[in-house]
């Protein structure tokens, strides 16, 4: 029962800084979340995060300010 309560409470503070991610602010918490997969040696997360750059082509230039560590091969 304790684990019940647990992860539903779990489930709702996810929620709740999830929910209100939209659209360019929900890709970007996606790859941030994949690139700091990436560095601790997940290479599913590195592959998904140059795919999900890739994706996001017009958005790149922005990143590239943003976020230089990202763009570590240039």
């Amino acid at each position: 029962m304790r684990k019940l309560i647990f992860s539903t409470l779990a489930l709702g503070s996810v929620l709740a800084v999830v929910l209100p991610l939209t659209g360019a602010n929900a890709q970007e918490a996606e790859i941030i979340r994949l690139h700091g997969l990436c560095r601790h040696g997940d290479m599913r997360a590195c592959i998904r995060f140059g795919m999900a750059i890739e994706h996001n082509r017009d958005r790149m230039a922005e990143w590239r300010k943003a976020h230089s560590e990202w763009f570590w091969w240039e």
